[in-house]
């Protein structure tokens, strides 16, 4: 995927906790060995949702505001 080819925009309202919300973007750094194409790679939930096996963290932005404090 070429550099800046694609822009995602996830807009709407977490029920989850902000454990729950990370774990939905967590890439697997397990196996520094290991490649993304290993079928024992764990894919994370918004890659998958985005139809790609990584996505680059520094091209992110995550806001998480919690109004139960």
């Amino acid at each position: 995927m070429e550099i800046m080819s694609k822009v995602h925009v996830w807009i709407g309202i977490s029920t989850v906790d902000n454990g729950t919300f990370n774990e939905y973007f967590k890439i697997d750094y397990s196996d520094p060995d290991r490649d993304i194409d290993d079928t024992n790679y764990r894919i994370c939930e918004f890659c998958k949702d985005i139809n790609e096996k990584v996505y680059d963290e520094d091209w992110i932005g995550i806001y998480w505001h919690d109004e139960r404090r």
